[in-house]
């Protein structure tokens, strides 16, 4: 082809995809545009009709149809790039002299689902800082700036003041200059003109918006270190802005979900399952940032509050098995089997209830000690010195109940389910008076 109206990838930014049709059954397919060997190189496939790929004759005239759906979510970005840059600028170098370092671009990434942006800055962008260019980027957007484009010489468009350019780049001559919400005829009426450091205004070749007003919103998907004294942030624009805002608010509706369901170890649980989720979806950085802080806030509140608990039910434990010690008569029943309901299957307070019984009761006992919850249930045996100086053990009497346990001849556990704790507590006796008789 002598022309093109595909754009061949270049100076950061992706290219254009569609069709180059010849006739209704001789149409090639365009993946990829590259500038190679000073020739626009056009690489895909060609579609076929009925299994056969009808070829294009050198001599056909052909109908070049762009993806013009994906260039203007791809213009939308580019654009915006331009725009990022003055507001980075704005912000970074304006609003925060005391980490002054010249906000220069290092490189650039524009395709249809987002803009890359890398820049010097010799500090962490701050979130105060990061709202504030966001903001900064939606009121452009607001504002309905056109989008200007004119053909300049290189050297005119130099002096321009605040036009940005990238460092050690080799622009061709006359350059494309390209300037949001001013006409290039005005910059060059008065090139020295400190005024122009309020727009964005820099060289470019790539595809652009008529209208910034195109870009729609625009929200702060990531920024980070790329090295030191270079930093990176992703934007997304349109629809993959708006689909990035819309996962943030269904994260932040399961988060309040979560919570509601109070301070629990469960809820700990789900909140760091949700912390890794919201880390790994693809939503704005605020909302990320936000989220995330209460989320590890809510998790050390559960934390605590569970922690509490377990030490308000350790001391009820203890209390209760002191009650029970006050008028057992260890000579008469030297082997104590009880179930317990009141403290869940949780082991700590199976444990302080045995130590608060064992501690009060006047004379060697050993206990047995069941306790339930819904489904399951723990076991919890512990035998004193005398006992086990008898070769009686802890792990021997929670086998002869239950089939199966663990630990040492003086305390030993095994888990079940609570539809069996019954049958266990008849074995638990059943061996408990075997070892009665034989002491």
């Amino acid at each position: 082809m002598d022309v093109t109206n595909f754009y061949a990838e270049s100076g950061g930014q992706i290219y254009d995809t569609g069709r180059i049709v010849a006739a209704a059954d001789a149409v090639f397919e365009v993946k990829k545009v590259y500038n190679l060997g000073g020739y626009v190189v056009h690489l895909g496939r060609m579609m076929t009709t009925n299994s056969t790929a009808v070829p294009i004759p050198v001599t056909s005239s052909v109908d070049l149809q762009v993806d013009y759906k994906r260039r203007i979510a791809i213009a939308a970005n580019h654009s915006m790039t331009h725009v990022l840059n003055w507001c980075l600028r704005r912000v970074l170098e304006d609003e925060a002299p005391e980490n002054y370092m010249e906000v220069q671009q290092k490189g650039s990434l524009v395709t249809e689902e987002m803009l890359r942006f890398d820049f010097s800055y010799n500090s962490r962008v701050s979130q105060e800082d990061l709202a504030k260019i966001e903001k900064a980027l939606n009121e452009k957007i607001q504002q309905g700036l056109v989008v200007y484009r004119k053909e300049v010489e290189l050297e005119k468009a130099k002096h321009i003041v605040g036009l940005r350019q990238m460092f050690g780049e080799k622009y061709p001559d006359p350059v494309s200059v390209i300037s949001v919400g001013v006409p290039v005829d005005d910059l060059l009426a008065k090139p020295e003109s400190a005024e122009w450091r309020a727009y964005a205004v820099e060289f470019c070749g790539g595809t652009h918006l008529s209208n910034i007003k195109e870009a729609e919103v625009a929200v702060i998907l990531s920024e980070e270190a790329l090295m030191k004294g270079v930093r990176r942030i992703v934007v997304a624009t349109r629809d993959a802005a708006r689909k990035a805002r819309a996962r943030g608010e269904l994260l932040e509706k399961e988060y309040r979900d979560i919570v509601a369901g109070g301070m629990t170890d469960s809820t700990a649980k789900s909140l760091s399952v949700l912390n890794k989720k919201v880390g790994d979806s693809l939503i704005p950085l605020t909302v990320k940032n936000s989220l995330r802080e209460e989320i590890d806030g809510s998790v050390r509140a559960a934390l605590a509050n569970v922690k509490a608990m377990a030490a308000q039910l350790r001391e009820k434990a203890t209390v209760a098995g002191r009650a029970e010690a006050e008028a057992y008569d260890a000579v008469e029943n030297p082997f104590f089997v009880k179930r317990l309901s009141d403290f869940g299957a949780e082991r700590e307070a199976l444990q302080a209830y045995a130590d608060g019984f064992t501690n009060a009761v006047q004379g060697d006992v050993g206990v047995f000690l069941f306790g339930t919850d819904a489904n399951k249930a723990l076991a919890l045996v512990t035998l004193p010195k005398a006992f086990t100086a008898k070769k009686l053990s802890a792990v021997d009497w929670a086998k002869a109940a239950i089939g199966k346990g663990g630990g040492k001849p003086h305390a030993a556990q095994s888990g079940l389910t609570a539809a069996d704790v019954d049958l266990a507590m008849e074995k638990a006796l059943a061996e408990a008076a075997k070892m009665k008789t034989a002491m």
